[in-house]
């Protein structure tokens, strides 16, 4: 995935702005890309690094078979393009995806308070996201191979820092909850209607089924 991304991808994206792709400098378009076998990680935006120890990011990948995971962040893949290329461009923080578990996800991610401050603006950044790379062949061809496709927005709640600990406890609260309440599928037209099912959930389990959890 990571280089049809880098050659066909963003042929495709330069020629929509009527860019030649071949004047862009060698190395200047990148995808990061990170794969795991971890039986637990985390994803956090706008870090260095893409895999994120437990607890510390916004979603938490649960993976007790520890099968192989891909995730690219698509964010940064977007940024690297010449402005005039991205602009205007709605960008999904990260893909993952993994042969074993025949799963692909567009995952966006979050850390506020009230979710529905955000949730409107990422079902906007996943839909354009998904509907942008099915409308090129190569990356649609590897796309549409895999059974199980989801777009996810995974908003888990930054505890309130408060003097000596005081508020510790309804962060608490709020962290046991989230991680025994299952998430439900939505039904987003503009995903469904392009072969994926839409969840909110901050974790995800891969394993003969997928599970989610708000």
């Amino acid at each position: 995935m990571q280089q049809i991304l880098l050659n066909e991808y963003t042929d495709f994206l330069c020629k929509k702005k009527s860019v030649n792709s071949k004047n862009l400098g060698a190395g200047k378009v990148q995808a990061p890309l990170e794969v795991t076998t971890s039986e637990e990680f985390d994803l956090k935006d706008k870090e260095t690094l893409i895999i994120q120890p437990v607890n510390t990011g916004s979603v938490t990948y649960k993976n007790p078979k520890k099968q192989s995971v891909s995730v690219i962040d698509y964010e940064k893949y977007i940024n690297s393009l010449p402005d005039s290329v991205q602009n205007g461009l709605k960008r999904c923080d990260f893909l993952v995806y993994s042969e074993d578990s025949d799963v692909f996800v567009l995952n966006e991610l979050s850390q506020s308070k009230n979710v529905f401050d955000k949730e409107s603006h990422a079902i906007h950044q996943l839909a354009d996201t998904l509907a942008l790379l099915l409308e090129c062949n190569e990356t649609k061809s590897k796309i549409l191979n895999y059974g199980e496709k989801y777009c996810i927005f995974s908003n888990r709640y930054k505890k309130i820092e408060s003097p000596d600990g005081v508020a510790d406890a309804f962060g608490a609260v709020y962290d046991l909850i989230g991680t025994l309440e299952t998430a439900k599928p939505e039904d987003i037209p503009a995903i469904s209607a392009l072969g994926f099912v839409y969840y909110r959930s901050s974790t995800i389990e891969l394993n003969d089924t997928l599970s989610f959890y708000i």
